[in-house]
């Protein structure tokens, strides 16, 4: 193997390109779900192919970037039917057991770290072979070379790579999963996310034609980084499966045009967990009398009825369901006297039966984690007070003096958890008022000295002269001071979901079939023969800065009223927390001065 790897290696990524690029070429954008599973079973079949595993023993190595994205898609119990009976993690392998009755199966990110693991590993194995599969491209020959040379004793069966450098949330969100409390990128960090955001095309069989707003932007950076990344990707395709790629739009969009939609409670059922649970690959972290997270995820019996109804709607199909659960339980205790017929199809039903019952207890346990966190923040009054500031017709007829008149009634006798929420409603409120606050900051000092009694200190208070030097209504080049949005079509009001994101009016615009003129401007993809912009319908809106459940849920509604599908994502997926923290590692803007207003300086 020494000698052959790398001309091998490129021969089975070859293979593995026409193999993947034939399934491609009609469908609209796959579910990312579906394209993570695919690709994990082709990987288990070329292991060890179907007619021997019965007798075959396959163990799963992954790296803390595939592991919680593979958790995410497929069960424990799905691996046992496919003879995948153990897993461990790259950096802790079996140092003192050999096993040499099992396959590896390894999928892992082509980094320097993961390369110095392997090599170690194959430099004395424990396991029969190994199967390796990277979830993009390796960076240079020399990466496989140095595989080549550790493999003194000819394990390695395979080298490919699939192209699942990113986390499949749901059927229209994906997540790259990294820096996660960043809102300004350098060069190293648009790197990372470019290579990322590569593969979440070329899994699909895309090639980008990619927008972006302005070329002084951040945005624009990660524009020509990502079309240098996927030059160099499909340079290694032959002829006809570079012809297969299919264009698609891609507009890049920075976080900073919507500062709001992270900090505005979405009642949808799965941004709700993410705002007060928070889930974190595929679990729900912070849930109340639970040990341990939750399974919270879209492979999750019900997940997908649930996941984008608001919240009284959930409360009445778990209700429901419930009622389900116990009228099965009393019909298999009627049993006695029941034919051998009905006894055989009581047991054959059993497996599915108790995983659609422990899929109906996570989804109450989260269920009531909630409910209790909206007593313990007085969640349904802040959410209200919310929904009126944002909506432009109730804030017409109101002023910046009436809002900060109600927030400090609010605040009174306001307990820690109230006060969080409290900070970030004032961040909004000054960001909604700005060009009020600045003529006159008095409405503004009477808030701000009304959360020092209440208990925020002057650190806190930060959170909103960073969020006003970061998206200030100057910085909004797409959406500005225009608060007024269409909605997605078939899409009714509620009274606690009048908010909508602000880049709702960018993603109709992406599928529609004639788009309306915006300010996006597109890379130059003449060189390469490729055209301007996509006619296909299907579009994805990447925000630079980090995605919500919010657009998630906004961008299903338009693909459901479309012909194309429209999905989004971002380097991470927030809620007000994560969005917070972002905020607060800006760096001190002088645009807002709370000192001043406060007379501290």
């Amino acid at each position: 193997m020494q000698t052959v790897v790398s001309d091998s290696s490129a021969e089975h990524r070859t293979l593995f390109y026409k193999q993947f690029f034939s399934n491609k070429k009609t469908c609209m954008w796959a579910d990312f779900i579906d394209v993570w599973r695919e690709s994990y079973l082709r990987a288990i079949e070329q292991t060890v192919p179907e007619e021997d595993r019965e007798s075959a023993y396959i163990g799963l190595i992954l790296d803390k970037d595939t592991a919680p994205n593979l958790s995410m898609v497929y069960s424990q119990s799905e691996n046992l039917d496919k003879s995948v009976y153990c897993g461990f993690s790259i950096d802790r392998l079996p140092s003192d057991e050999s096993l040499p009755h099992v396959h590896a199966l390894v999928i892992v990110r082509p980094t320097p770290q993961n390369l110095a693991l392997l090599r170690e590993e194959l430099s004395s194995p424990h396991f029969r072979d190994y199967s390796i599969y990277f979830t993009t491209t390796v960076p240079d020959d020399d990466y496989l070379q140095s595989l080549a040379f550790a493999d003194l004793k000819g394990s390695v069966q395979r080298v490919g790579n699939f192209f699942l450098d990113f986390s499949p949330i749901n059927d229209h969100l994906f997540d790259l999963g990294t820096h996660t409390n960043t809102l300004l990128f350098d060069g190293d960090k648009l790197k990372d996310i470019a290579t990322r955001l590569a593969t979440v095309f070329l899994s699909q069989g895309r090639r980008p034609i990619i927008h972006f707003v302005d070329r002084e932007s951040q945005g624009f950076k990660l524009a020509t980084r990502l079309q240098g990344i996927v030059r160099s990707m499909v340079a290694e395709l032959p002829p006809d499966q570079l012809a297969a790629l299919r264009p698609a739009n891609l507009y890049i969009v920075d976080r900073a045009e919507d500062p709001f939609t992270p900090m505005v409670i979405n009642w949808s059922f799965q941004a709700l967990v993410h705002e007060f649970c928070t889930i974190n690959a595929g679990r729900a972290m912070h849930i109340k009398d639970s040990a341990e997270p939750v399974p919270f995820n879209w492979t999750m019996e019900h997940y997908r009825d649930l996941a984008f109804q608001n919240y009284g709607n959930v409360s009445d199909r778990l209700s429901q369901l419930c009622k389900d659960k116990i009228k099965y339980r009393e019909d298999a205790s009627n049993l006695r006297g029941a034919t051998l017929e009905q006894y055989r199809s009581y047991i054959a039903n059993m497996p599915r039966v108790m995983r659609l019952e422990r899929a109906v207890d996570n989804h109450f346990k989260v269920h009531g984690a909630l409910s209790s966190s909206f007593n313990e923040r007085r969640v349904f009054d802040w959410s209200r007070w919310q929904q009126d500031m944002m909506d432009p017709k109730t804030l017409s007829k109101s002023d910046p003096k009436q809002y900060a008149a109600l927030m400090k009634r609010m605040l009174q006798n306001a307990t820690q958890k109230v006060l969080e929420v409290a900070l970030k409603n004032t961040a909004i409120y000054a960001l909604r008022f700005e060009r009020s606050i600045v003529k006159d900051t008095s409405p503004l000092e009477g808030v701000l000295q009304a959360m020092l009694e209440a208990g925020v200190n002057r650190h806190q208070l930060e959170l909103i002269t960073k969020l006003f030097g970061y998206a200030s209504a100057d910085r909004r080049l797409l959406c500005g001071r225009d608060f007024k949005l269409q909605l997605p079509p078939g899409v009714e009001e509620n009274n606690l979901m009048r908010h909508q994101p602000h880049l709702t009016n960018v993603m109709m615009n992406a599928t529609a079939t004639q788009p309306k003129p915006m300010r996006f401007e597109t890379v130059d993809h003449t060189s390469e023969g490729a055209p301007t912009t996509a006619r296909d319908a299907d579009a994805c809106v990447f925000i630079l800065g980090g995605v919500t459940f919010a657009e998630a849920l906004t961008a299903r509604q338009i693909s459901g009223a479309r012909s194309g599908k429209l999905i989004v994502g971002g380097n991470t997926v927030h809620n007000s927390d994560s969005f917070c923290r972002a905020v607060m590692e800006l760096p001190p803007s002088r645009e807002l001065d709370i000192g001043s207003i406060l007379g501290w300086n």
